[in-house]
């Protein structure tokens, strides 16, 4: 019912059904300025969240009868949001906040708590982005803070799942424009293979740790203190950001031992069953059995942004080898990926260095390469470390020019010099058939 009383209109169970989706609506609003004294409550509900919030993805995830009720008033000219309830299948968010009307949003402040057992419950807009398709991520999340003058001021606000947790403190100006902003983020994760869904790649069943700091400067953010840790392997560093074009990023980044093996997903059923994936990639073997493939030049990821990046690890673990002192000294500009400087070395104390750069011209790449190296060992198996010393070892010297669109146009208009010297060893019969 709608009732006009003088400078104001009451509303009294004004109710709105439209395709399953139910609003009602009781209050009184002022026709004062800024209204000015005018106080609501609303709620919304149905039976399918998915009519509601169209997001890509599986439609049952989404499925899901919802509610929403709350209290809005305007207050000291503030718009005050208070008893704010959304609920998604078995997920609770609760909400009070107040805004500021002159100007429309000028400052505010907020609370927020919710827990759920799957992350898109609370936060469905995030669903394609964030979350993902593979499996839920149950998320407890409470926390608070305010906005003035263009920054969000996050007094405190920490994501909770199950023993794992991360917490976020600070100040966030709006890019590109980061004067201003100081921000610290640090988590704490009891097994990282349970964010698969929420970083879309395989992690290991092992803790993991994240700490950082963020500090804007005009245009440029600056990352410093960033230590990150999972399971056995580490990495720590501080880098830059510029967000206005055109973009650059620059950044330093040293590990104790960084597992590779860790981090591959487990290898593929080859037996009968095998993914359709699988299958196909079997069939494509069948029809063309040439051993360098069609594979594009990806010269795509050569343009847009500018960087400069130096990696040092100490160790770094592969399958069957681990290489120390690993270095990398790379640079991305004008389309020109330069990787200045590299060196690592081997298992039993073999070097190898070398530098090289991939240009785009058009459409192909064009691949310049040098490299050196002694006493390595590769190429054939070794069970156990008696094996590997008995390996033949190897002097290598090769510097190669090459242009093309694929793979295989590359390596047929490939220039160079290559040589091979091989020392005595003894190799493992078994290695061969």
């Amino acid at each position: 019912i709608l009732q006009g009383t003088g400078d104001a209109i009451a509303t009294q169970a004004v109710e709105v059904e439209l395709g399953g989706i139910t609003a009602a609506l009781d209050g009184q609003l002022l026709a004062t300025d800024l209204f000015e004294g005018s106080r609501v409550s609303l709620q919304v509900k149905g039976d399918n969240l998915r009519e509601l919030v169209n997001v890509p993805g599986p439609a049952s995830r989404l499925a899901l009868p919802f509610e929403l009720h709350g209290n809005a008033g305007v207050e000291s000219g503030e718009l005050r949001l208070t008893a704010v309830r959304l609920a998604v299948g078995n997920g609770r968010l609760r909400f009070n906040s107040s805004l500021g009307m002159q100007p429309f949003l000028g400052r505010g402040q907020f609370e927020i708590a919710g827990e759920s057992p799957d992350m898109n419950l609370l936060f469905p807009l995030t669903y394609a982005a964030v979350v993902g398709e593979e499996g839920s991520l149950p998320v407890d999340v409470t926390g608070g803070g305010r906005w003035e003058q263009g920054s969000l001021i996050i007094e405190n606000l920490l994501f909770t799942s199950g023993k794992s947790q991360v917490r976020v403190t600070g100040t966030v100006t709006d890019p590109p424009n980061f004067n201003g902003t100081r921000l610290s983020v640090k988590g704490d994760i009891a097994d990282a293979s349970t964010l698969k869904g929420l970083l879309h790649r395989h992690l290991p069943a092992a803790p993991a740790r994240i700490s950082l700091t963020a500090i804007g400067k005009g245009p440029e953010l600056q990352v410093s203190d960033l230590a990150i840790t999972l399971g056995v392997s580490d990495i720590e560093g501080d880098f830059r950001f510029r967000y206005q074009e055109p973009a650059t990023f620059q950044g330093r980044f040293k590990s104790r031992l960084i597992d590779v093996t860790a981090l591959l997903p487990p290898p593929p059923d080859t037996g009968a069953g095998a993914p359709p994936d699988l299958e196909r990639k079997r069939a494509t073997r069948k029809r063309d059995e040439r051993l360098i493939p069609e594979t594009p030049i990806p010269v795509d990821f050569l343009t847009g942004t500018a960087a400069d990046v130096t990696l040092d690890i100490d160790q770094l673990r592969l399958d069957a080898h681990t290489l120390r002192e690993v270095f990398v000294d790379a640079a991305l500009h004008d389309r020109r990926l330069a990787v200045r400087d590299f060196h690592f070395s081997a298992d039993r104390g073999g070097r190898l260095r070398g530098y090289g750069s991939l240009a785009a011209d058009g459409g192909k790449g064009i691949l310049k390469l040098s490299v050196a190296g002694e006493g390595l060992s590769f190429g054939f198996p070794a069970s156990n470390a008696e094996e590997l010393q008995k390996l033949p070892q190897y002097n290598l010297e090769a510097v190669l020019q090459a242009d093309g669109a694929t793979v295989r146009e590359m390596a047929g208009r490939a220039n160079g010099y290559f040589m091979l010297d091989a020392g005595k060893g003894r190799i493992r019969a078994s290695g061969f058939r």
